[in-house]
């Protein structure tokens, strides 16, 4: 959640700080009274240029702010530091300010000896300007003296971190900074509140489930990572804590776009579906201008210009041993249980078969290899049919999985041709099956 301290000063991450805050005193805080403290005390924000020279506001240099959250970790003020965004201060990594500065010294050595020193030149200044205040310092809330774990909370944006198919670990560390992968059969009962409001009010529900829905919010979510790198703003909004609005593609009863703000989360570098908006006064009221309200944005897409059709031959295929055997071998179970019980070579025989008559009618009707987005990789991988007992105009057993690797594609595996999987084409083709 996002806590604005003033008009240029931001906290993106609440529930982290709050967190943090409460690990450090092992106890439990009151954000109200923090914030309290902040807006009305003296002398509780300060300003340092890239060296962490000391800097008034409003001065030209000025690269980080800290705010004091009022509490001590031991006899140590605690701050919360802020990074500079062209007049516009956002962050939310908290800690005494020797653990702040040995956090930049970690990233500069060269400068370490010049961060010391103003280091030991703020704290002498700061204990002088702490004085003037009517509460020096906060007192943690000695009655809740409860050890409080900061990984271990159910934080709003662990909740939706979860729902998302990201697994938090109880030991995560702020050096952490890996991103969990999504996961591509997301747990049934993880469900987004989006998803579950979208649902049953959509103008055309094409999906086979909610479930199927559920995994187009996610994968979106990645797929804004993407759009937000390459600058095509003209998919999306970009508030000051780098939540996005998107036009999903999904319409209402009445025919409007669903518009669907995402929060990005910084540890696992990702967007989440926090909200959809009703109107433009939503917008407003989670950071963003009365002109990027008006701003009409194109429905998110997942096909990049480049990669607008796939057209491949044979020979442009590397069908090896690691694949084959993965197929053959690792996945034998789904393939249907008269073709189990024949030799290898037939299974591939077989896999062959199919591949080839699939490209030769790829190769007349581009609409025939399906689509589908990886969520896990960011990818785009290229279904086509494997009839093994159906007949050849009746829906396939099972879909190869084909990818493009460096310079040849590869039938990566095969998968079941169920619900799931035609929840994932719909993903690519939202109205294909209109008329």
């Amino acid at each position: 959640m996002e806590q604005m301290i003033n008009q240029t000063h931001i906290i993106d991450e609440m529930e982290v700080v709050e967190e943090r805050i409460r690990s450090l005193l092992c106890r439990n805080i009151s954000i109200m009274e923090m914030i309290e403290f902040i807006r009305t005390e003296k002398n509780t924000i300060f300003y340092f240029d890239r060296n962490l020279s000391e800097k008034k506001e409003g001065d030209s240099d000025i690269q980080y702010a800290w705010i004091d959250s009022g509490y001590c970790y031991k006899e140590d003020a605690v701050f919360i530091s802020m990074l500079n965004y062209s007049g516009e201060f956002c962050g939310h990594f908290v800690g005494t300010a020797k653990f702040l500065v040995n956090g930049l010294i970690g990233h500069d050595a060269y400068s370490g000896k010049k961060y010391k020193q103003n280091l030991e030149r703020f704290t002498k200044r700061y204990r002088s300007k702490a004085a003037q205040r009517q509460r020096e310092h906060l007192m943690p809330l000695s009655m809740q003296d409860i050890r409080v774990s900061a990984i271990g909370r159910d934080t709003t944006m662990k909740k939706l971190l979860n729902k998302a198919g990201y697994e938090v670990e109880e030991n995560v560390t702020d050096k952490d900074s890996d991103r969990n992968l999504i996961s591509e059969n997301p747990k049934q009962d993880e469900m987004t509140e989006v998803t579950a409001e979208i649902y049953h009010a959509l103008l055309y529900p094409g999906w086979k489930s909610i479930h199927g829905l559920d995994r187009y919010i996610k994968i979106v979510g990645r797929r804004i990572e993407q759009l937000t790198e390459q600058e095509k703003t003209e998919y999306f909004v970009k508030n000051k804590v780098r939540s996005v609005i998107i036009n999903s593609g999904l319409m209402d009863m009445f025919g409007k776009d669903y518009f669907i703000l995402y929060r990005f989360h910084e540890k696992y570098k990702t967007y989440i579906a926090y909200k959809v908006m009703k109107g433009k006064k939503d917008y407003i009221e989670n950071g963003f201008t009365k002109e990027q309200a008006s701003i009409e944005l194109k429905p998110i897409q997942f096909i990049d210009e480049c990669c607008t059709s796939f057209e491949a031959t044979m020979d442009e295929f590397d069908i090896n041993q690691e694949c084959l055997i993965h197929i053959v071998k690792e996945r034998r179970e789904r393939f249907p249980e008269n073709l189990q019980e024949e030799p290898d070579n037939k299974i591939v025989e077989q896999l062959m078969l199919s591949l080839k008559r699939g490209l030769k009618i790829q190769m007349r009707d581009h609409s025939y290899a399906k689509v589908s987005y990886s969520g896990k990789s960011g990818k785009l991988t290229w279904l086509l049919p494997m009839h093994v007992n159906a007949d050849f105009t009746e829906e396939p057993e099972l879909v190869m999985v084909i990818c493009k690797m460096d310079e040849f594609y590869e039938v990566k595996t095969i998968l079941p041709y169920d619900n799931d999987l035609k929840d994932r084409i719909t993903a690519l083709s939202l109205y294909s099956k209109l008329w």
